[in-house]
């Protein structure tokens, strides 16, 4: 049976575009995001909202309105339920529901359906430096209590972006980025994208970049222990030019539930002997072991030495760790 989930007022079809629906784990919650102004009364902001529903008969809420102030005139995107159908995070420019928003532009909002209440989540930033920063890339364990996210200068600034890690329930915070491996570290100014984050919300796992001379790209992907408090170069490759589109997903991390297994793609490092030169390959898919420490290489031919001659990527990780799809 289809069930139509985000039906207006009078049971039909809304008058916007829906999308971006999520569900907690039982299915019996489902969050979007939409442009209809008749899914529930008095939607009167004409841009995008986030609602939440109980199936299959429960009525429709919108999740990004404030109890005292009522619904933003900014638009709301990106939902994210949590397994258990208590919290939806979504992302938001407003400023009008008095919950001390940090970043510029966007910040990340969380609405506790159990206790009715809206809180911002981007509030503050465990760095100083820079006065004014952006919302990037962002991440939330499945239980929707631990939160990473991407900080981004202003294009006129100075310096490198930031990784940052919140405990939604304690309030501990921690800058991911700050003790970078010395090749990246050393570049200057590094961009830092592709935030992953482990179910428990132990590791985060993220993608940097930067130039060598202004002649060349170094890629690199860093795993970060917040317990330790230590962060680990995982992979490293240079780059004539930078990666084109169509490969975003290179260091692009998927963890397994507890952070031990870590799967990504690379480019395979080709070592040319008359030259001296490493040139990249064809990309390969990678397992990183935490408790080992150790990398091996998944794409390979039937001897399990030998890389693939074409390229694997896609990667995907079941929580386990003991299946990796690409």
């Amino acid at each position: 049976k289809i069930l139509l989930v985000s039906a207006a007022t009078n049971g039909l079809s809304g008058n916007g575009t829906s999308l971006a629906g999520g569900a907690s784990a039982d299915g019996g919650r489902v969050a979007w995001m939409s442009r209809a102004s008749d899914l529930v009364s008095s939607d009167t902001n004409r841009t995008w909202d986030v609602f939440v529903r109980d199936l299959p008969e429960g009525a429709i809420h919108r999740v990004s309105a404030d109890a005292s102030v009522g619904g933003s005139t900014e638009p709301s995107s990106d939902p994210f339920i949590s397994t258990d159908g208590r919290y939806v995070i979504f992302a938001s420019p407003a400023r009008d529901w008095g919950s001390d928003p940090f970043l510029l532009a966007f910040n990340l909002y969380r609405r506790d359906l159990i206790e009715n209440r809206l809180e911002c989540l981007t509030t503050e930033a465990p760095f100083a430096g820079q006065p004014s920063w952006k919302l990037g890339d962002w991440r939330t364990t499945p239980d929707a209590r631990k939160l990473a996210y991407v900080a981004n200068p202003l294009p006129t600034a100075t310096g490198s972006n930031v990784v940052v890690w919140r405990d939604l329930t304690t309030g501990r915070s921690a800058n991911c980025a700050f003790n970078l491996a010395s090749e990246l570290g050393n570049l200057g100014r590094v961009t830092h994208s592709a935030v992953a984050i482990s179910d428990d919300g132990r590791f985060v796992a993220f993608r940097s970049e930067g130039t060598v001379d202004s002649a060349a790209y170094l890629y690199g992907l860093s795993l970060h222990d917040v317990d330790q408090g230590l962060t680990t170069l995982l992979s490293l490759r240079t780059n004539q030019v930078p990666l084109p589109t169509h490969q975003a997903d290179l260091f692009q991390a998927a963890l397994s539930a507890e952070g031990q297994f870590i799967a990504y793609a690379a480019p395979w490092p080709r070592y040319d002997p008359s030259t001296s030169v490493f040139t990249n390959g064809p990309e390969q898919v990678y397992l990183y072991e935490t408790p080992s420490q150790t990398t091996r290489l998944i794409s390979a031919e039937p001897d399990g030495v030998t890389p693939a001659n074409a390229d694997a990527d896609g990667v995907r990780l079941t929580p386990d760790g003991g299946t990796i799809l690409f």
